[in-house]
């Protein structure tokens, strides 16, 4: 790491206060040498985006890190360099992206790896697909390449390693729009949101988990290319929104300006008709959104409840997420509304646990808690919760693989043959140590086993 713990940034543009000082001790060493082998061969190197983004949002007092955390965590440089020039500066280089100017260098050393992206400066064509440019031209400054992105605040670069006070660029005043917590396209709204149709998601994304209020034109350009965003493939759509849901602060947020903006609507129609015709529904679920653990089965559970069930697997689908995230979405729907009386026995409790699944359950309490807050009865579960973990720390056999004899072993013991009577007995067996799970050992189950056979020969019930 430099000596020098941290650089002023200064924008020469701004004529607000002085720019906040970005921490260049925030910025590994390893990056910082990817900027100093560049800088060595004569070109320029900037960090740019994100980094840069949270960088000064860190400066600017809008966000506090852990003590002793890496963060940000991803690093991304542009440079006047062309994509040959970078691969021939490092031995361990990626050409993984060369027709768009990006090469990953593989910086190691001291234990560590970061892999940087390094992209030539570059111009764009028209956008052709809502998504690609048509073309790609290599340019020699930052500012053109920086008028090329998105937003204002994601529009800023800068070099750790210059001078203090001449290291940061920000043409388009993402500073200033930091401050005023402002989220402002780069020029013409409409026009970026034309070119590719992820960009007014990506705007409610960042409004959401950056906290920041959409300015009026940009806001109003959503609406104005709903028809280019719905050219979108559902894969990045749905990484958006695990985005939006995950980080969101509050997670509400998002999905208010989702529905504002008719991005719900074009999404998923089901959701947002569901939100019009039951409003109080739609407000309870965003109450338990905000309530929630930051769990992405819990929260799609949620976000989705309001839709009929009957329509909830399709639109998860529809959104490609995962099956298995898919089925767990979808048990925690049909289970939620089931509640456990004060009551009940620990072997209907057991019982319940089985049929949920341990994996699930956490999720499945932590779901219903939030939907308690939203109805205003944060205590609804909280006993009935307390006896679940109580229950569950004494690891009773929940599952067949949980018992103390197998199949194999009671058809050793009790010279049965294979077949769908063997299954039936193992169920039988778990079925009793729901009950009483001290019953749980070789011989008690073995003896068990014995009696429900004898039984069964004799034609006397034991139940």
């Amino acid at each position: 790491m430099d000596s020098a713990s941290s650089t002023a940034a200064r924008d020469p543009s701004e004529c607000g206060p002085a720019a906040p000082l970005l921490e260049r001790a925030r910025v590994p060493a390893l990056v910082l040498g990817v900027l100093r082998t560049l800088h060595g061969a004569g070109k320029q190197a900037f960090l740019a985006g994100g980094a840069v983004r949270d960088l000064a949002r860190l400066a600017l007092g809008q966000v506090e890190v852990p003590t002793g955390e890496r963060w940000p965590a991803d690093f991304d440089v542009a440079t006047d360099a062309l994509p040959e020039q970078v691969l021939a500066l490092f031995p361990r280089a990626i050409p993984t992206g060369m027709q768009h100017g990006t090469v990953t260098v593989l910086a190691r050393g001291d234990g560590e790896e970061h892999k940087v992206e390094v992209t030539t400066f570059r111009g764009e064509g028209p956008y052709l697909d809502g998504r690609r440019p048509s073309a790609v031209t290599f340019l020699g400054d930052i500012e053109g390449d920086l008028a090329r992105r998105d937003f204002t605040v994601n529009a800023m670069a800068w070099d750790p390693l210059a001078e203090q006070g001449s290291g940061l660029r920000d043409p388009f005043g993402g500073l200033a729009d930091l401050r005023k917590r402002r989220l402002r396209a780069v020029g013409n709204a409409r026009e970026r949101f034309s070119e590719d149709g992820l960009r007014p998601l990506r705007a409610v994304r960042f409004a959401g988990t950056l906290r920041m209020a959409l300015e009026r034109k940009t806001e109003r350009a959503i609406v104005e290319t709903l028809a280019t965003f719905k050219q979108v493939a559902q894969e990045r759509v749905r990484d958006e929104l695990e985005k939006l849901l995950l980080r969101g602060r509050p997670a509400s947020r998002g999905l208010r300006l989702l529905r504002r903006t008719g991005l719900l609507q074009a999404i998923a129609p089901e959701m947002a008709n569901s939100a019009d015709r039951d409003p109080i529904a739609w407000r309870r679920l965003l109450r338990a959104l905000d309530a929630s653990e930051r769990s992405l089965s819990v929260r799609l559970a949620l976000l989705t409840l309001p839709v009929p069930a009957e329509q909830r697997a399709a639109l998860l689908d529809l959104l490609r997420f995962p099956t298995r995230l898919r089925d767990r979405v979808l048990l925690l729907q049909s289970e939620a509304p089931h509640v456990l009386a004060a009551t009940a026995t620990d072997g209907a409790c057991r019982r319940a646990m089985a049929r949920i699944g341990v994996s699930a359950l956490p999720d499945l309490l932590a779901m219903r808690k939030s939907l308690a807050v939203a109805d205003g009865e944060p205590a609804r579960d909280a006993q009935m919760n307390a006896r679940c973990s109580l229950l569950l720390q004494a690891n009773p056999p929940l599952t067949l693989q949980q018992l103390a004899i197998n199949g194999r072993q009671l058809m050793s013991e009790l010279h049965l043959s294979p077949g769908p009577a063997v299954g039936q007995l193992l169920h039988g067996l778990l079925e009793q140590c729901f009950d009483d799970p001290s019953l749980n050992s070789f011989d008690q189950l073995r003896r068990l086993a014995s009696e429900t056979i004898h039984a069964q020969s004799t034609g006397n019930s034991q139940g």
